[in-house]
């Protein structure tokens, strides 16, 4: 008897935690400062710059980020006038809008002004299922690098938004924030995905390389079905094969 074909199962949704208290929005803006934590700003087009928040003033109500006004992305970021922000705090996600964003010039430096936030949302850590590929498919991603070079990297583990990759030895390591395109994501011999992903965690040097944790961040709907269709059959074989 053929085995019927799973229908498609819904694209899951993180649980998200609103912040409105204001002392609470000030201690994560601080935390932001603080620990120089990469801020990736992007707005509806699809256009994303990761830059750093460099102040929090509550009581003039602007917040104030890096900015290299020689980028495209900063002058499109200007255009549109408004955003959101992405931020990683101990592998949780926090977003907040960027409102009545402009662009100002200092001695020698120049930033990005917003108006302080009333509110953000942090998203609890993924309960989706992940997977460790079985050892035959031996999962890869395929990364452009300069002068039309590629990379490859092992693909360690999956979920249905998250990634973990074995970044090869002796290859410059990406910083946390770094979007990368997996052009493609392979995860078996017949089947793959484009993905761009960002680093969220960074492991330790080892003698194969450096675990990068990631998160899943641009798929379209078909390569998000066919990642779910993946991840869903292989969970079910690992299953089998512990009974």
């Amino acid at each position: 008897m053929s085995e019927s074909v799973p229908s498609d199962p819904p694209v899951p949704v993180l649980g998200a935690c609103r912040l409105d208290d204001r002392a609470e929005i000030a201690a994560v803006l601080r935390r932001l400062i603080d620990g120089q934590v990469p801020v990736t700003m992007s707005d509806r087009s699809g256009v994303s710059l990761v830059t750093a928040l460099w102040a929090a003033d509550e009581s003039g109500r602007r917040l104030v980020l890096s900015a290299d006004p020689t980028k495209p992305e900063v002058q499109a970021l200007v255009l549109a006038g408004e955003g959101e922000a992405t931020a990683y705090l101990d592998n949780v996600k926090l977003q907040f809008d960027l409102d009545d964003l402009v662009l100002v010039h200092g001695r020698g430096a120049s930033a990005f002004n917003a108006r302080y936030p009333t509110e953000a949302y942090r998203f609890q850590k993924r309960d989706s299922f992940r997977v460790q590929p079985l050892s035959h498919t031996r999962p890869t991603a395929r990364f452009a690098l300069p002068e039309g070079a590629s990379l490859q990297a092992r693909v360690l583990d999956l979920s249905h938004g998250g990634i973990a990759i074995l970044w090869p030895a002796g290859m410059p390591v990406p910083a946390l924030g770094d979007v990368l395109e997996a052009r493609p994501l392979q995860v078996d011999p017949h089947t793959e995905v484009n993905a761009s992903i960002r680093v969220v965690h960074i492991g330790a040097p080892g003698a194969q390389g450096v675990r990068l944790g990631c998160e899943i961040s641009a798929l379209t709907p078909d390569d998000t079905r066919t990642l779910q269709r993946y991840i869903d059959h292989t969970q079910r074989r690992q299953h089998m094969l512990v009974l």
